[in-house]
């Protein structure tokens, strides 16, 4: 089951480290510092032509996930709230 790891620049290299211990991650990391700050557009745009199971967002998004989910095919789930706390 392939997922995507969303981040942002601050925890991008601690979400890589997680990630590259398993073959079924993949990191998305957003054009901004702060992960709270990205926009739904830039997670769109990117998954548009990928093939996802399901994709962990950080959990200090404050998007409609449903709406997004919607939009995408993609099962969305919010992650922890710090990077240091993610779990796999």
């Amino acid at each position: 089951m392939q997922t995507l790891l969303v981040t942002a620049g601050l925890s991008g290299e601690n979400v890589r480290n997680i990630a590259e211990k398993f073959e079924e991650y993949d990191v998305f990391e957003a054009n901004c510092e702060v992960a709270a700050c990205m926009v739904p557009g830039e997670l769109i745009k990117y998954v548009k032509d990928k093939h996802y199971e399901r994709i962990l967002v950080p959990g200090m998004i404050g998007w409609d996930l449903r709406k997004i989910e919607k939009e995408i095919g993609i099962e969305i789930f919010k992650g922890p709230k710090d990077a240091a706390d993610l779990k796999l």
